[in-house]
């Protein structure tokens, strides 16, 4: 049961009777909460449930000190329990803020205090493998995670990374930059989307930025696609963490995408893989290698342009098609494939590689061939 202090005769009775058994003597019941602590970022939600206990009950909780931050309520009771939740909103700030349960039979209470900050959105927001995720995320107080810090970035911001460490896996929901400063950012196993993913981004028409960072992974994928308007990666490398592994680098099934000074190294199957007829990318002065089945693929109608790339050391180099459906288009310029078991494989319905004339095609095993070779302009 819910009653609000100074509203409805019942809660000023309760109320008026809590505060004449205030003592520690009458204080008998216990009100533990879980968590303990109240709600943390604007736009992050929040939700603690609090049980009394100690007497018979039932219950009757209601806010008997201070207020609720914007967007907190009390959401829900039982006889003996309370939940507290919401979504915080703008701006944020200090809050002070007790629960009460009341007994009625007994004629007993019990309080939890909640003091705290909701911290609030910021343009630029920090991330440190040193931060900590109770702080404002700003420079001086750097949070460690970049689900944290997205929390607490506006849509349109940048997360900036101020030393390595371990950030965790990211679902980017909004538009966004994460600049790593060239700093390691080690992300282990977590389940996000497309399986487990390191960094994924579902944003229907954001353009979402990844540049300066270097991502040694453990997980299913590296960066994946899910939607976008425009998705760049620049100077980014993506490598196995010690004793770890990923299966694809970079993966794409919407949007335009630009690789621009990347290096996916070690992916168990592909290196670079876009997909579908609503996905296309362009990738430049990048380098694809060591992957256990083809360095870049194209597939199920997607277009690739690649320019000034090295795709080296990998069982397939270039490829159009995963085997699973129609065939991708590849654009080929001023790239070197080499050391491949196979450089370019042309297989499937539609497939298309088309080579301007300037690539560098030796030393693999089988080097392949264009299905188009066409002059520059």
């Amino acid at each position: 049961m819910i009653a609000s202090k100074r509203i409805y005769g019942q809660a000023a009775l309760l109320t008026l009777a809590a505060a004449l058994f205030s003592t520690a003597a009458h204080a008998a019941v216990t009100l533990n909460c879980s968590p303990t602590t109240g709600p943390e970022r604007v736009s992050r939600p929040y939700s603690t449930t609090c049980t009394a206990s100690g007497t018979p009950g039932p219950y009757v909780f209601f806010l008997s000190a201070g207020s609720f931050p914007g967007g907190i309520s009390i959401t829900g009771t039982t006889s003996s329990t309370v939940t507290i939740a919401g979504t915080p909103t703008a701006p944020g700030g200090a809050f002070d803020f007790t629960i009460e349960a009341f007994d009625v039979g007994a004629v007993d209470f019990g309080t939890h205090e909640f003091i705290g900050t909701v911290w609030p959105q910021l343009a630029r927001t920090y991330v440190a493998g040193w931060g900590s995720d109770s702080l404002g995320c700003d420079r001086n107080n750097p949070c460690k995670t970049f689900a944290t810090a997205q929390y607490s970035t506006l849509a349109g911001g940048e997360i900036d990374v101020l030393a390595s460490g371990d950030f965790g896996t990211l679902a980017i929901t909004k538009a966004l930059t994460i600049d790593g400063g060239n700093n390691v950012a080690s992300i282990g196993a977590g389940p996000v989307c497309n399986g487990n993913t390191a960094l994924c981004i579902n944003v229907p028409g954001a353009t979402v930025t990844i540049r300066n960072l270097s991502l040694t992974l453990n997980t299913s994928y590296g960066i994946a696609v899910g939607s976008a308007g425009y998705v760049r990666v620049e100077h980014v490398v993506m490598l196995p963490a010690p004793g770890g592994s990923f299966a694809y680098g970079f993966f794409a099934t919407a949007g335009m995408n630009s690789l621009d000074d990347v290096r996916v190294e070690g992916a168990v199957t592909y290196g670079v893989k876009i997909s579908g007829a609503s996905s296309k990318a362009t990738i430049s002065n990048s380098t694809i290698s060591h992957a256990g089945l083809s360095g870049l693929v194209s597939t199920l109608g997607a277009v690739i342009q690649a320019d000034n790339c090295l795709i080296n050391f990998n069982q397939l180099g270039i490829s159009t098609s995963d085997g699973s459906g129609t065939a991708g288009t590849l654009r080929l310029s001023n790239n070197t494939i080499t050391d491949n078991v196979t450089g370019l494989l042309v297989i499937g319905p539609g497939a298309s590689i088309v080579s301007f004339g300037n690539n560098r095609i030796f030393g693999n095993t089988t080097n392949g061939s264009a299905t188009l070779t066409t002059t520059q302009r």
